[in-house]
């Protein structure tokens, strides 16, 4: 099968469109090859020949994702180093960006080994600048625990709030949190 195939993209993209509307209403568990093919319109054949199961189909499209986000991230570890304060606005136009994938991946109906995988990424906040603004005998690995945790709950509350401010606005207050003297 060609990858490149243009039919074999649009293939690959209704599947996870489906399954990303089912995780809107249903667990990911609770979800079947037989409803996303359904919601698809594609043969259970059509999905096989592409994924070997629902986790690989998520997976694959997760990766993308976060391969794109770890691309925006070299800018934002560019501008942190530079000491911006709008640093962390690409994170928050990714999330913007893929904005129904985000709505998936924080829902209640997402497997939780996805949403610790993105945790993760953030982690890669850089740890220099953290430790520019850390209190003299804080213990650092849980200061970086805290950012990330932080960081997380900061997005859950802007899609909780169905993303009312800016990239712009949330980047900044992110900055505001986490910073001194900038």
């Amino acid at each position: 099968m060609n990858e490149q195939d243009l039919r074999v993209i649009k293939t690959k993209k209704v599947l996870f469109h489906s399954l990303v509307e089912l995780l809107k209403t249903e667990h990911f568990h609770e979800i079947t090859v037989t409803k996303i093919c359904k919601s698809a319109q594609v043969n259970r054949s059509t999905f096989y020949a592409h994924y070997a199961n629902i986790d690989e189909l998520f997976e694959q499209y997760f990766n993308e994702i976060m391969s794109d986000l770890e691309e925006d991230y070299e800018g934002i570890l560019e501008q942190l180093n530079r000491r911006e304060k709008e640093s962390m606005v690409p994170l928050y136009e990714h999330i913007l960006d893929n904005r129904s994938f985000y709505d998936m991946l924080l829902s209640e109906n997402a497997p939780l080994k996805y949403v610790s995988a993105f945790n993760q990424l953030l982690i890669r906040f850089p740890k220099e600048i953290i430790d520019q603004n850390v209190r003299e005998g804080t213990d650092l690995e849980l200061y970086y625990a805290f950012c990330t945790s932080a960081t997380m709950g900061i997005i859950y509350h802007w899609k909780n709030s169905n993303y009312a401010k800016s990239p712009l606005e949330m980047g900044i207050q992110t900055m505001n949190f986490f910073t001194r003297d900038l």
